[in-house]
């Protein structure tokens, strides 16, 4: 039904999608190109936060190694 989809939004779309892109590894230049920004650097502005989760986690990773 569509009014089950009333309170989604094309830029939450947009905006899983690139998250969830960034977290299962495709590059940011790649994520550049497919959201059309003008630069990676935007990109990684505007999605900065997954990027900065994604550094915490890999640090854990790196601790667990020495437990």
């Amino acid at each position: 039904k569509v009014k089950d989809f009333e309170h989604i939004y094309p830029h939450m779309l947009r905006y899983t999608f690139a998250a969830r892109g960034l977290e299962n590894g495709i590059p940011p230049k790649v994520m550049q190109e497919l959201l059309r920004h003008t630069s990676k650097t935007m990109t990684l502005d505007i999605y900065s936060h997954v990027i900065t989760n994604m550094k915490a986690e890999k640090i854990k990773k790196i601790g667990n190694l020495f437990v």
